[in-house]
């Protein structure tokens, strides 16, 4: 069960995400605000695995989906963003990946030209420009020789780059080179 608290200063907003989050059978709400400095305490107190916001700052670290209207800019933690429009698949989709450690961001949310900064892990080593090309064509499920000529090399490249990336991650797979890029924010799907 995914715990989640829902903040806002307004009523009705804190009523609907409710009633969108109760519906789902994985997720439960166990705490809602309209007060930053209740949030900070029902943080602390309760632990929920993600916080839903409109409007409200989130204390520090606290993995959150954000309800938005303007782009977002992303500082590595746990976070999704929806538009304030967004139905209750979207919603709850980006619910289930914060919880999961994933970065959920609707794509008409992303900021321009603002880099996604991803999760630093003690030791790890930075992808190049192409092998962050190559994951983020493995997590549309692309196979080496289209990702060869989308990328116009040859697909022994690619499966260097491949091979590397494997490496760099620790992962033992494309699946799990595409599940660790995707927690530590490096690619977006």
């Amino acid at each position: 069960m995914i715990r989640v608290a829902v903040g806002s200063p307004m009523g009705s907003v804190r009523a609907g995400l409710r009633a969108m989050i109760e519906a789902a059978a994985d997720l439960e709400v166990i705490a809602e605000t309209s007060d930053v400095g209740e949030l900070g305490r029902i943080a602390a107190a309760l632990g929920p695995d993600v916080l839903v916001l409109d409007g409200l700052a989130a204390p520090a670290g606290t993995p959150v989906v954000r309800l938005s209207d303007e782009p977002v800019a992303l500082d590595g933690v746990p976070v999704g963003a929806v538009p304030r429009d967004a139905d209750s698949e979207e919603l709850l989709a980006a619910v289930r990946a914060v919880a999961a450690g994933l970065i959920a961001v609707s794509p008409a949310l992303l900021a321009v030209g603002v880099p996604v900064r991803h999760l630093a892990v003690e030791g790890e080593e930075t992808l190049t420009a192409r092998e962050r090309e190559v994951l983020q064509l493995l997590a549309e499920g692309i196979p080496n020789k289209q990702v060869a000529r989308r990328l116009g090399v040859s697909p022994h490249t690619v499966k260097f780059h491949v091979a590397s990336l494997l490496a760099k991650l620790g992962a033992t797979s494309r699946t799990e080179a595409v599940t660790v890029g995707l927690r530590r924010g490096l690619i977006s799907v």
